[in-house]
């Protein structure tokens, strides 16, 4: 189980899932609550941002579908890494065959990881969780005056596509 602590209070990890498919947002909502996850949803992008502004400081992950309505996963990506500055919430895409241009477009906006909606709800929850975990193990870094955290190397780049298993 990934949970997060606030204090020394342990509290369940909190996801925002932002699906316009009923059925859809509802499995994943049960898988996740399944895997310890406390969710929060909302059908469509006018909604999601709202909650999203209202939530962010309290949520662990956004899950957003690729064909969200009224804002697609893109323009919701680019608004919370860009626009909002918003770099430590964890972003999963949700979506199903992706063109290879669309999948590199997704992580160059700063999204953490696609997963694959034709493997399941318990497949995409698993994913949710290893980005939860992946974001929870990685060390904080400390930074000299000079502004060098002594990383000159790019890290790994996780993808999630597909199966719930890390691939380097």
């Amino acid at each position: 189980m990934v949970s997060a602590r606030i204090g020394m209070v342990e509290r369940l990890p909190r996801v925002l899932v932002l699906d316009g498919d009923p059925g859809a947002r509802e499995t994943l909502r049960r898988s996740l609550a399944a895997r310890s996850c406390a969710v929060l949803w909302a059908g469509d992008a006018t909604n999601g941002v709202r909650m999203l502004v209202d939530e962010l400081l309290d949520l662990d992950a956004l899950v957003i579908d690729l064909h969200l309505p009224h804002r697609d996963a893109r323009s919701l990506a680019h608004l919370v890494r860009r626009a909002g500055g918003e770099q430590e919430l964890p972003i999963v895409v949700v979506a199903g065959d992706l063109a290879p241009e669309l999948r590199e477009e997704l992580y160059d906006l700063g999204v953490d990881a696609i997963a694959d909606r034709r493997e399941g709800a318990a497949a995409v929850a698993e994913v949710v969780l290893a980005v939860l975990a992946e974001r929870r193990v990685q060390p904080s870094r400390t930074v000299d005056a000079s502004g060098d955290d002594g990383d000159d190397a790019a890290g790994p780049n996780f993808s999630f596509e597909g199966s719930s298993t890390l691939a380097a």
